[in-house]
C-alpha cells in the first residue's frame, strides 16, 4: 500500500540526502528505466514530480550513488556500504574498539534495514571524493560467510535499492534512524584495514597513494571569498 509516508520517504533522498533516485522493481532487482544518464546529469525536480505522479516508483525505487546534486552537501558524493551477513554488521560496529550496535551507529549516519533480516545493514556517506568500489565475495570459492565479512562499497556508476521499496524478501527497506549521511573520507580506510585482518583485497597502493595526494590537496584548498561560511562548515563536518 502506497501512503504519505511512501513519498515523504522519496522526498527525502531527493530533496535532502540530494541524489538522484530511479524507478525500480525492487522484488525482482532490476530498474525499469535507462539510469545511466543520472550518474552525471541533475534530475530536474519537474521530472521528479512527474515520475511520482505516474505511479513509477509504485514497484520501488533506488538511490543513484555518486554525486550530491541539491541540498546542504551538494557537491559532495554519496557512498553506499552494503554489510551482507551478521560478521560484517560486527566489524564495522565494533570498528572503532568498541563494542556497539547498529543503532548507536545511527546516532551518526544514515542507515537502513528490513525487518525480516536485521544481520544485513546499508550504510550511507558523504565524502569529497567517491570510494573505490567494492563487489562481494560472496560465493567465491575461498569466502566463508560464517567467519568473513560480506562488505560491498559503491562509490559511483551503482544503484543501492532504498526505503521505502520492498526487498525481495517481503519486507520493506526502513531507515533506523533518518537523518542526513556523515561525512568521512576515512571510513574507505577502515573498510580497507578491516577486510585486510582477513586476507580480503580492497585498496591496493596505487589507491592509498590517490588518496594521500587528494588529502593533501583539500588540506590546501583556499577557501573561495563568498562560500567561506559554507566551505568551512563542510570541512569541520569533514
Amino acid at each position: 500500500m502506497i501512503t504519505t509516508e511512501y513519498f515523504e520517504d522519496l522526498d527525502f533522498w531527493f530533496y535532502e540526502v540530494g541524489v538522484n533516485i530511479c524507478p525500480a522493481d525492487t522484488r525482482n532487482k532490476k530498474v525499469t528505466r535507462n539510469w545511466k544518464i543520472e550518474q552525471d546529469t541533475a534530475m530536474s525536480a519537474e521530472e521528479y514530480e512527474e515520475l511520482k505522479k505516474s505511479g513509477a516508483f509504485i514497484r520501488g525505487a533506488a538511490v543513484v550513488i555518486g554525486k550530491v546534486w541539491r541540498g546542504k552537501n551538494i557537491g559532495y558524493n554519496l557512498n553506499g556500504i552494503d554489510l551482507d551477513n551478521p560478521k560484517a554488521v560486527e566489524e564495522i560496529c565494533n570498528s572503532n574498539g568498541k563494542i556497539s550496535k547498529p543503532e548507536e551507529l545511527g546516532k551518526k549516519t544514515l542507515l537502513e534495514q528490513h525487518e525480516d533480516d536485521k544481520g544485513k545493514l546499508h550504510m550511507y556517506y558523504y565524502s569529497r571524493h567517491p570510494y573505490k568500489n567494492k563487489t562481494s565475495d560472496v560465493g567465491k570459492a575461498w569466502f566463508n560467510k560464517d567467519t568473513m565479512p560480506a562488505i560491498k562499497v559503491k562509490g559511483t556508476k551503482s544503484l543501492m535499492f532504498c526505503t521505502p521499496s520492498m526487498h525481495r524478501g517481503g519486507y520493506r527497506y526502513q531507515f533506523m534512524n533518518q537523518r542526513l549521511p556523515a561525512v568521512s573520507d576515512n571510513l574507505e580506510q577502515a573498510i580497507n584495514e578491516t577486510l585486510s585482518r582477513y586476507d580480503i583485497p580492497y585498496l591496493d597502493t596505487v589507491d592509498k597513494k590517490v588518496r594521500d595526494t587528494q588529502r593533501k590537496k583539500d588540506e590546501s584548498k583556499i577557501v573561495n571569498e563568498g562560500s567561506r561560511h559554507t566551505e568551512l562548515l563542510r570541512e569541520m563536518n569533514a
